[in-house]
């Protein structure tokens, strides 16, 4: 695995733990590991209709807005984008790209 793909699991990751930290609604279970670090852990239900979200990668091609309202998750098998509304925790639309062609877009 290179440099790059490192990266972006490492940043993946990091977003999947602030989305957890950030929908605290719900009972949170906390651990401390150490003195200087803090692991907790939160489940969140997303209200996504008839639609199935795509949660194959462990978010990893995932990313929170700047106001930390909305999730964008990406699956690249269908070249879809899945906005996710984290206060009302519901999905409120999907977003299709073209896998080729001018409208073609890498997330």
């Amino acid at each position: 695995m290179n440099f790059k793909h490192r990266v972006m699991r490492l940043l993946a990751g990091i977003a999947f733990l602030m989305i957890f930290q950030a929908c605290s609604q719900n009972q949170e279970k906390a651990q401390t590991v150490s003195d200087q670090i803090r692991i907790s852990l939160d489940t969140v239900l997303v209200d996504s209709g008839e639609e199935f979200l795509f949660l194959q990668d462990q978010l990893y091609s995932s990313s929170l807005s700047e106001d930390k309202n909305y999730l964008f998750n990406f699956n690249p098998q269908n070249f879809i984008v899945e906005k996710i509304d984290l206060n009302q925790l519901k999905l409120e639309k999907r977003i299709q790209f073209e896998k080729e062609g001018p409208k073609w877009s890498l997330f």
